[in-house]
């Protein structure tokens, strides 16, 4: 299976696509797509939704995670976020692909096995667990922890919502 990982943000967005094949781990590609902030917010959305469009039109993943959007250090900051973060969304959902959340916290949990592991022992660890080096920013490397959080917990995870479903 290949995960695509996305670390949305409004100025820089991380992509990393996993492989898992058994229990291991393979980086297949990864990046940090820099959208222009002087240009309108407007035209700025509309163009991180074409670059990620393109990115799984090229990428062709069998899953998407994104990070969920926990903290900002302000309102504005925050808007933007989560305006980045939507149109990434709009993109994955009209491509039909499954979409999955994580919270910073189970990334980190799935790579580092700490939940406020700092962004130097996830990089470190993405690093250790797919032989992975040179990201070009913090982005790419959450974004490839983000798509190993996925395929750590999605075998588990669908496990439990078939068990639940059986339940109920």
């Amino acid at each position: 299976m290949k995960a695509l990982g996305i670390d949305p943000g409004s100025r820089n967005l991380g992509y990393g696509l996993v492989l898992k094949s058994g229990s291991r781990l393979q980086a297949l590609a990864h990046g940090t797509l820099r959208f222009d902030t002087k240009v309108e917010s407007n035209e700025r959305l509309l163009e991180i939704y074409r670059r990620v469009k393109a990115l799984i039109e090229e990428l062709r993943p069998d899953h998407v995670a994104i990070e969920k959007v926990f903290f900002a250090k302000n309102v504005i900051s925050a808007l933007k976020l989560g305006q980045a973060r939507g149109v990434a969304i709009l993109a994955v959902s009209e491509a039909g692909l499954p979409l999955f959340e994580y919270s910073p916290n189970e990334v980190k949990s799935a790579t580092a096995g700490f939940g406020h592991a700092g962004k130097e022992q996830v990089a470190r660890m993405v690093t250790i667990l797919l032989g992975a080096r040179g990201f070009e920013s913090a982005d790419a490397s959450d974004a490839l922890a983000i798509a190993i959080c996925h395929l750590q917990t999605y075998g588990y995870t669908s496990k439990l919502k078939q068990l639940e479903k059986g339940i109920t």
